[in-house]
């Protein structure tokens, strides 16, 4: 095959917590709407499960629900990336978690001593995240930080190189 496109849609969780996480998003289940209606049109489509945010979106059950819809939408992929922290995004972060988790902050703040979540946590979660994508039959891109380079073998996830990645804001 030629050179095609590849569309990376980030659905970090489908909880509630979505609304503050991400404010001025769209709804994830619109973005799943999109991966679905882009596979429908041909389009190489997938899910980068981020953020995942320590004690707000990791649950197994939560990750579970987003493997599971991103396979119901037919993404060829998801791709787990836990929270990172650099300055700018570590302040806006933790003022937004003081008003709606106050009683997280401590806990987040000793997990949160650098830029990146500890490395085990972040290995726990690309196991657990792992697992899910083999009982959904889905694909998962395996990179540096947890991003993209090549898909994994997988009957749906024909391998790639990318050329260009250019990110877009579309309306909904």
């Amino acid at each position: 095959r030629g050179p095609g496109v590849v569309v990376h849609m980030s659905v970090g969780t489908l909880d509630p917590a979505w609304r503050w996480l991400e404010p001025g998003t769209a709804h994830p289940r619109y973005r799943l709407r999109a991966v679905a209606r882009l596979v429908e049109a041909g389009v190489r489509a997938g899910v980068l499960m981020a953020p995942i945010v320590p004690h707000v979106s990791d649950r197994p059950d939560q990750l579970e629900d987003v493997v599971r819809a991103a396979a119901e939408a037919g993404a060829a992929f998801v791709s787990p990336i836990v929270l990172r922290l650099p300055h700018g995004a570590r302040e806006w972060f933790f003022r937004a978690v003081r008003e709606r988790r106050p009683e997280l902050a401590p806990v987040l703040a000793a997990f949160y001593r650098a830029e990146y979540a500890p490395r085990a946590y972040v290995r726990r979660v690309k196991l657990q995240v792992e697992a899910l994508t083999s009982r959904y039959r889905i694909g998962r891109l395996e990179g540096a930080a947890g991003t993209a380079d090549r898909p994994t073998a997988h009957p749906r996830a024909s391998e790639w190189t990318p050329a260009v990645a250019v990110q877009l804001r579309l309306p909904m």
